[in-house]
């Protein structure tokens, strides 16, 4: 009877060993599971974030090219005018001194 209960005693140790040796390997793989996981969304998040950025840094530099370029053309519209008006004036005085003569 004694040998009985102790070939059972070494059955239940063994398969508590083989269990415990499952739920080791389990969590271990688990546990590279989520590393894995968690270096993939760490370095989606790093992309998205670099490419937003980059975006951002696209649009502004668009914006302000835009805006220098119609602050230019203002700029040349104003000059001419300026030069419209001196030429106006020029032809006006001319004509009023051959008027005079």
């Amino acid at each position: 009877m004694t040998d009985t209960y102790n070939d059972r005693q070494t059955d239940i140790q063994v398969k508590n060993n083989i269990l415990a040796s499952i739920v080791v390997v389990v969590v271990v793989v688990v546990e590279v599971v989520v590393v894995v996981v968690v270096v993939v969304v760490v370095i989606v998040v790093i992309v998205v974030v670099v490419v937003v950025v980059v975006v951002v840094v696209v649009v502004v530099v668009v914006v302000v090219v835009v805006v220098v370029v119609v602050l230019e053309e203002v700029v040349v519209e104003e000059e001419e005018e300026e030069e419209e008006e001196e030429v106006e004036v020029v032809i006006v005085a001319v004509v009023v001194v051959l008027s005079g003569t």
